[in-house]
């Protein structure tokens, strides 16, 4: 390998950390896009929603292997190979999320009232 060829990026490794921790920016430091993954954490803590958000836009696009890391990286593993395991794994699990914080934003306002 050259030294000049950037070194890659493990797609299905990018994809994990920014499920279990892309509210935080943990799959940006790993990609090596810094400034993102500084923002993420800041506003994780201070208007979570926006991260949030955002998370699920570069989830998705870490899917379909479109998601551009820092220091001209690129993401390793064939996308559509990819996008055919995670499928089944990923978007129910964050279906059933989206469905337990809804139902976690009607419940508390009742109880703390």
């Amino acid at each position: 390998m050259e030294q000049n060829q950037p070194m890659a990026v493990s797609q299905s490794t990018a994809l994990h950390l920014c499920f279990w921790l892309g509210i935080f920016g943990a799959h940006d430091f790993f990609a090596g896009n810094k400034s993102r993954g500084v923002l993420k954490l800041i506003l994780s803590f201070i208007f979570p929603i926006v991260p949030f958000i955002i998370m699920l836009r570069d989830l998705y696009a870490i899917i379909k292997g479109t998601y551009v890391a820092g220091d001209n990286r690129r993401l390793t593993l064939n996308a559509g190979n990819l996008s055919k395991k995670i499928y089944g794994i990923y978007w129910p699990a964050i279906g059933c999320i989206m469905v337990l914080a809804i139902i976690f934003a009607i419940v508390v306002p009742k109880f703390t009232a």
